[in-house]
């Protein structure tokens, strides 16, 4: 690089002076140029690991949330499966219940119709044995008239 003539005016100092001052405001926009790249590299890559940490526990809040919907389906078949059984099981009393009444039902039924036919029975017999005790009982007063003459 050639340097430029100065004029002598015997003041060099301010010449070399402006070219250095000049050489360093060059380098200081540089560095401070360069600084706030950095700066704003730095400010980035602190803002990506914030966002990486931020993604990372939404992603587990996401796997427990995950996990909690799959044990509360659990619980949800668990108990719809209980409440199958319990329905089953409630048919199956019902049925042994009606079962039981119809049973019941046709042996009073039974016992009735048995009832009725032995008290039918003693009343035919009671009512034969009345119109016997009724005969006896005119033949004794004949006997009874026939021997008071």
């Amino acid at each position: 690089m050639k340097r430029l003539p100065i004029r002598k005016s015997g003041n060099t100092f301010f010449a070399d002076n402006v070219l250095m001052l000049t050489t360093l405001l060059f380098f200081a926009a540089a560095f401070v140029s360069v600084a706030g790249c950095q700066e704003s590299d730095m400010s980035n890559d602190k803002q990506t690991r914030l966002i990486a940490a931020e993604n990372m526990r939404l992603k587990k809040d996401l796997e427990q949330r995950t996990d909690e919907l799959a044990e509360q389906k659990r619980l949800y078949q668990s108990c719809l499966e209980e409440k199958e059984a319990l329905l089953a099981e409630n048919q199956t009393y019902l049925q042994g219940k009606e079962e039981i009444e119809k049973q019941a039902y046709e042996k009073s039924e039974g016992l009735m119709r048995l009832l009725t036919d032995h008290m039918q029975q003693q009343r035919n017999k009671l009512q034969a044995e009345n119109e016997t005790l009724k005969s006896r009982i005119e033949s004794l007063e004949k006997e009874l008239k026939q021997l008071s003459r």
